[in-house]
C-alpha cells in the first residue's frame, strides 16, 4: 500500500482494517487468557524467589520503563483500546466529503465489538482464578481438613459476604461476631478473614455445609439491628416478665 499510494496514504481504514482482520483471532485466544497468565505470574512469584527476583530484575531495566509483567501483558488489550481514541482523533480532523468519514465509525464499531466479543471469556477466567484464590487461602482447623473441590473446571461461586452471629455462649464477647462466607454451588463456607502479608486468609470458623444439608428458614422475620441486638438480647427476659405481671 506504502508503494502504491507513496509519498501519501490516502485512507487510515484499509491498513487498519488489514490489521485487525490479522490479529482477530490471536486476540480471541490472547485476552481471555489474561487473568489467568497474570494469577500464574503472582503464584509462581510467591513460591520461587528465583523467579520473584527476575521479574524484579525485567522491570528495573531500562528498556522496561519500570513496567512489570503484569502489565506487559496487558499491553494487548489496552492497545486495541487506544487504536479506537486513535481513530476518533483522526476523525475529528478527516476532511468533508472524505470517504474515511464513513469508513472509521465502521472500523472502530468492529474494534468495540472485538472488545466485547471477549469479555465472556475474560469474566470466566476471572471466577476460575478467584476460586483457585479462595482454595489456596482457606486454612482449616489444625487436624481438620476436607476438599471443597473449588478446582473443578464446573465449580461456581455464588456469593460472598459478611455474616454477623450471635455468640455461642455468654462466656463469648459481647455483641455480633463478624464472620464471611463463601457460598460456592457445593458448599456453605464460613470463615473468618484475616490480612497476613496483603493477603486474606479465610480461617474455618464452622465444618462447611454441603448444600444438599442446607435448609433455610424465617426468610420473613424483621432484620437484626447489630448495634442494638446484643441490648435487646439481655433485655428481653425482663420485658417478657413485666408482661406476665401486668397480665396477672
Amino acid at each position: 500500500m506504502q508503494r502504491d499510494e507513496h509519498p501519501q496514504i490516502k485512507s487510515i481504514t484499509a491498513p487498519v482494517l488489514g490489521a485487525l482482520l490479522d490479529f482477530r483471532e490471536a486476540y480471541l485466544d490472547y485476552i481471555p487468557n489474561y487473568p489467568i497468565a497474570a494469577y500464574r505470574i503472582e503464584e509462581e512469584a510467591e513460591r520461587n524467589p528465583r523467579f520473584k527476583e527476575f521479574l524484579e530484575s525485567c522491570t528495573r531495566h531500562p528498556d522496561a520503563h519500570r513496567t512489570s509483567m503484569k502489565d506487559f501483558l496487558n499491553c494487548p488489550f489496552t492497545r486495541l483500546l487506544q487504536y479506537v481514541e486513535m481513530l476518533r482523533a483522526i476523525l475529528e480532523l478527516t476532511p468533508r466529503g472524505h470517504e474515511d468519514l464513513k469508513s472509521i465509525p465502521d472500523l472502530i464499531e468492529m474494534i468495540e465489538g472485538l472488545a466485547r466479543e471477549t469479555e465472556p471469556g475474560v469474566t470466566s477466567s476471572k471466577q476460575k482464578v478467584q476460586l483457585w484464590t479462595y482454595n489456596a487461602n482457606i486454612i482449616f482447623r489444625p487436624g481438620e481438613s476436607m476438599d471443597l473441590d473449588l478446582l473443578n473446571e464446573s465449580r461456581a461461586l455464588i456469593y460472598t459476604g459478611k455474616l454477623y452471629r450471635q455468640p455461642d455462649s455468654s462466656s463469648e464477647a459481647s455483641g455480633l461476631n463478624e464472620l464471611f462466607c463463601l457460598l460456592f454451588d457445593n458448599y456453605l463456607v464460613i470463615t473468618k478473614r484475616r490480612e497476613q502479608d496483603g493477603v486474606s486468609k479465610y480461617h474455618i470458623a464452622r465444618r462447611p455445609i454441603p448444600l444438599d444439608l442446607l435448609s433455610l428458614l424465617k426468610f420473613t422475620d424483621y432484620p437484626t439491628n447489630r448495634r442494638s441486638s446484643s441490648r435487646n438480647h439481655r433485655s428481653a427476659p425482663s420485658t417478657a416478665s413485666a408482661s406476665s405481671n401486668s397480665g396477672g
